[in-house]
């Protein structure tokens, strides 16, 4: 008798158009946009409250400054750097998720939250605009922050399998696999794209919400 594991059988394909494990993915990633909005609000919070804004951070015209010359960086540099960066980091969602129950999927995700919060709430609590702080994030985060939660949604439901296969023998099913994959394959396709409009989009928008100066 073999011990190799054995894989569990095809399920039929579903009357509806979108494949219930297709689903499956969604929900650990809308799980992971959670985690991400519940962490960034608190952080928010947190600065805000005074608690992680030291005097030094209370300046807008600091903050301004700061902003200015994050505008005028060499795009060329700042892709590379970006897309290194966020590939490195995606990889790590879906391969450490994995090996960790997806428990690194969801400290990674909280985590990144915070940073971003961290790094830009300073400046609106300075009393520079929301909406000069949002130039310098939103143009690139609609991309970026799908890509991080998606990558962070296939590690933690493929940590998640993992665990079954460690307690039954039994391997996914291979459509399952493959659905897996796709979430992976889009979510590091993302991360170039998300890399050129942080680097040649957000600088030119968020130089233009600074104004002249």
């Amino acid at each position: 008798m073999s011990d190799a594991p054995s894989v569990l059988p095809e399920t039929p394909p579903p009357d509806a158009p979108i494949p219930s494990g297709v689903w499956a993915t969604f929900l650990h990633a809308a799980i992971a946009a959670a985690i991400f909005g519940t962490a960034y609000s608190a952080a928010c919070g947190a600065v805000f409250a005074g608690w992680l804004t030291p005097e030094s951070q209370s300046d807008a015209t600091a903050h301004r400054a700061h902003l200015r010359l994050m505008a005028q960086r060499d795009p060329g540099e700042l892709f590379t750097h970006i897309v290194t960066t966020n590939l490195k980091a995606t990889a790590a969602l879906l391969v450490v998720g994995v090996a960790t129950a997806g428990l690194f999927a969801i400290a990674y995700t909280a985590i990144f939250a915070a940073h971003v919060a961290i790094s830009s709430a300073p400046a609106v609590a300075a009393g520079v605009p929301t909406s000069v702080v949002a130039a310098f994030l939103v143009p690139h985060g609609v991309v970026e922050m799908p890509a991080l939660w998606l990558a962070a949604g296939v590690g933690l439901r493929a940590g998640v399998l993992f665990c079954g296969y460690l307690a039954s023998g039994h391997l996914p099913a291979r459509a399952v696999s493959r659905q897996l994959a796709w979430g992976a394959a889009a979510s590091l396709a993302l991360v170039p794209v998300a890399a050129v409009v942080e680097a040649y989009v957000t600088p030119a928008v968020g130089a233009w919400m600074l104004g002249p100066g």
